[in-house]
């Protein structure tokens, strides 16, 4: 919608209203330029993640499993304060080093 979409501005001298693109208005990035990117202890592919989060319907899951497929998470730091005991386990996607060196 942004891109495609019109607003109008307004009327003209003789009295005909007058559309722009509604993205000559509020410059946004282009949908084709957006980059999706994140990081997590879990070196799981989305895909995988998804299905083991088991929060979206499953007819969602199948639509969404090969965009998802091949998006894998960058390695995350490890602060075990702040993460549930239980996900110890599954911590295989970290930044090496102490604290101050991540």
């Amino acid at each position: 919608l942004t891109q495609a979409g019109t607003v109008s501005l307004g009327l003209d001298a003789e009295g005909q209203e007058v559309f722009v693109p509604f993205s000559s208005l509020l410059p946004m990035v282009a949908p084709d330029d957006l980059v999706f990117d994140g990081w997590d202890i879990s070196s799981l592919n989305l895909a995988e993640a998804m299905r083991r989060a088991q929060v979206l319907d499953w007819g969602l899951q199948e639509q969404l499993w090969p965009h998802l497929e091949a998006l894998r998470p960058r390695p995350s730091v490890y602060i075990p304060e702040f993460i549930a005991a239980n996900q110890s386990v599954r911590a295989d996607n970290l930044i090496l080093g102490t604290r101050a060196q991540q």
